[in-house]
């Protein structure tokens, strides 16, 4: 029996991962996938969530293999400036800054950062069931039994959907493009 199990091995199980093994709690991540692959495209970490990683002792590590952020400008389509905000002081003051990264290369950070038996992949969840503790059904026909359970399995959240009976999910109509180019950004731009 499990004390902790995590559904999904996204960022958020991951990261979770990251915290329980810091304060030495037993647990294990379920990952529906047959390998953490690289996926998805850029993401930034704010200074807020920085912060939880100084103090999981990753930092430097997602620093280094991402990109500092001092300033966010969103502009229109004709490249005009909407908003501007300027967070170097931020990052000064909380000794962090906001950092670019990708996706996958944060993810593979995290999945590092484990013990590779904490990572269980093909474990596609089936179905959630609470007795004396919960019974969790995997597609390749395990079944695990454990004292909690923490869903971290994105927005089709099966825990979400089983135990908290949400319904279904809206579509907000609301759309983020993003994309990933490799480019030498020239020295003026350093900073």
């Amino acid at each position: 029996m499990d004390t902790i199990s995590i559904i999904g091995a996204g960022i958020g199980g991951l990261t979770l991962g990251n915290i329980l093994k810091q304060h030495q709690y037993d647990f294990t991540v379920y990952e529906s996938a047959p390998e953490i692959k690289p996926v998805g495209a850029g993401i930034m970490m704010a200074v807020n969530a920085m912060q939880v990683f100084d103090k999981l002792g990753l930092k430097e590590k997602i620093e280094k293999a991402g990109n500092k952020v001092h300033r966010i400008i969103i502009a229109n389509e004709s490249l005009k400036t909407i908003s501007r905000t300027e967070v170097k002081e931020l990052g000064a003051r909380y000794n962090s800054c906001n950092i670019a990264i990708h996706r996958a290369e944060l993810q593979k950070i995290l999945a590092e950062n484990l013990n590779s038996d904490s990572i269980q992949l093909n474990h596609s969840l089936q179905k959630i069931k609470k007795e004396a503790n919960y019974i969790l059904d995997f597609e390749n026909g395990n079944q695990i039994e454990s004292q909690i359970v923490f869903g971290a399995d994105g927005i089709k959240s099966l825990i979400r959907n089983q135990i908290l009976k949400t319904g279904t999910i809206r579509n907000s109509g609301q759309k983020c493009w993003r994309g990933l180019v490799d480019f030498e950004l020239p020295e003026k731009y350093h900073q």
